[in-house]
């Protein structure tokens, strides 16, 4: 038997995801291993990365009672994602995959240094950056304001 997690406009549960299900099931989500730092705060895994998330983006209940160092999921989509060949700030370095070319954008799937995602990250741009081409070295970065915040568990 299922249980209903949200109930909403198409529009309002992708743009609005009460928890990690919601959002990986309403579209595509990237979601990367962090550490909470503090309410709105995250330290993605093994890296020196830290986002912060708009209060409005925290999917993490207060009744969850949870405290600096815990385990949580930083969730960012395909377009809050950018990606090029030169560093930028709090940016993640990776190998690119593959390039899609889809009509309005270009999508790239890009696989990460280390242990921050379980899986290749899915970005999507209006065009192509110079220089990036499949098996190139990028730098992936978040748009400043666009991620969310998530428990852990709730992408199972």
């Amino acid at each position: 038997m299922g249980v209903v997690e949200q109930i909403g406009t198409s529009d309002h549960l992708y743009t609005r995801p009460n928890n990690a299900f919601v959002a990986n099931f309403i579209g595509k989500m990237n979601f990367f291993n962090a550490r909470l730092t503090g309410a709105d705060r995250a330290r993605l895994e093994g890296v020196a990365v830290e986002v912060t998330v708009p209060p409005e983006k925290n999917r993490i209940p207060g009744a969850a009672k949870i405290g600096a160092g815990a385990k949580v999921l930083v969730g960012a989509r395909p377009e809050h994602l950018e990606v090029g060949a030169r560093p930028l700030p709090g940016s993640l370095p990776g190998t690119v995959r593959i390039i899609q070319h889809l009509g309005q954008v270009v999508r790239y799937e890009a696989l990460l240094d280390g242990e921050v995602c379980d899986a290749a990250v899915e970005v999507d741009m209006p065009s192509m950056p110079p220089d990036v081409r499949e098996g190139s070295r990028v730098h992936v970065a978040f748009k400043p304001g666009l991620p969310f915040l998530f428990l852990p568990r709730e992408a199972d």
